[in-house]
């Protein structure tokens, strides 16, 4: 595309995003003079105004006055002027001058009146102040202003910073958690040598909790026994008894009682029948001897 070509189609951008502060110049009444000695075809020029204009009162306001050399965009940049309107001193029109003719060799190569009346409106809504018109208490409401502009740049920026920071936390927070995830759903596979190894430790297990529990039962006496100890030792009660029964071993001991008793019967049973038959012997004696 030729540099005429871009002209026309810059013109046309301009004239959609500035439809009420975008207008064509046909003749300039006035050439500045920083123009002096180049030539430039097409002028138009950009009504500026703070971008919060809607909603606070208007305090500074200017004209961005451009011109377009032959072989602009692709060699040389725009041509830029500064026409103050409202609220601006000599010396804060030379230092928008100097951010427009700043932006523009930046933007050496294309369109760029755009980026221009965007760097100017800017700074225009940063120094919004009434009475800057170059005095001494305008320029300090001026530095006061500019810093309250620079603090809350710097605390945006923090305020950026921390929620890209906690953002990047979280994302690798949520990458780990993941990753365990996965893991655990994925779990060990289960092969013949990890099976067998599970088996035989297992086993042991096992072994070692059997082998523990026959010691404490080997070691400890039964209810029986320690009801017998007391019993031997003159000590036992009526709580031992119940005790004894609660462990289940009261009956097995009165059987052995019993049975130790029934015993002792039977011997004096036996005992009294032999008594009695050798009495019997006795008493027949002498009649044997008698009828002999």
């Amino acid at each position: 595309m030729s540099d005429q070509e871009q002209q026309l189609e810059e013109f046309e951008v301009l004239e959609s995003i500035y439809p009420d502060e975008f207008r064509r110049i046909d003749r300039l009444k006035t050439v500045p003079a920083h123009w002096e000695g180049q030539a430039f075809g097409h002028v138009f020029q950009i009504d500026l105004k703070p971008s919060d204009a809607d909603s606070k009162e208007v305090h500074v306001h200017v004209h961005l006055i451009c011109g377009m050399p032959p072989n602009y965009p692709t060699e040389v940049p725009l041509l830029v002027d500064i026409v103050p309107k409202k609220g601006l001193g000599p010396d804060q029109v030379q230092e928008l001058m100097v951010i427009a003719e700043r932006t523009a060799a930046e933007n050496l190569g294309m369109p760029s009146a755009y980026s221009i009346a965007m760097a100017v409106q800017e700074w225009l809504t940063e120094n919004n102040l009434p009475g800057n018109d170059g005095s001494m208490y305008a320029e300090m409401l001026r530095r006061e202003q500019k810093k309250v502009v620079e603090d809350n740049k710097e605390a945006y920026k923090a305020a950026i910073k921390q929620a890209v920071d906690s953002e990047r936390r979280e994302t690798q927070v949520d990458e780990q958690e993941l990753e365990r995830q996965r893991r655990r759903q994925a779990g060990q596979p289960v092969t013949l040598e990890t099976f067998n190894a599970w088996k035989i430790a297992f086993e042991l297990e096992m072994a070692a909790k059997r082998s523990k529990k026959d010691d404490s039962d080997e070691s400890k006496p039964s209810g029986k026994q320690y009801f017998l100890a007391k019993q031997a030792a003159g000590q036992s009660t009526e709580d031992d008894e119940e005790q004894l029964l609660a462990d289940g071993e009261r009956d097995d001991f009165i059987m052995e009682d019993l049975e130790g008793e029934e015993y002792e019967e039977g011997d004096e049973e036996d005992g009294e029948e032999g008594e009695e038959g050798e009495e019997g012997e006795d008493a027949t004696a002498p009649r044997k001897a008698g009828a002999s």
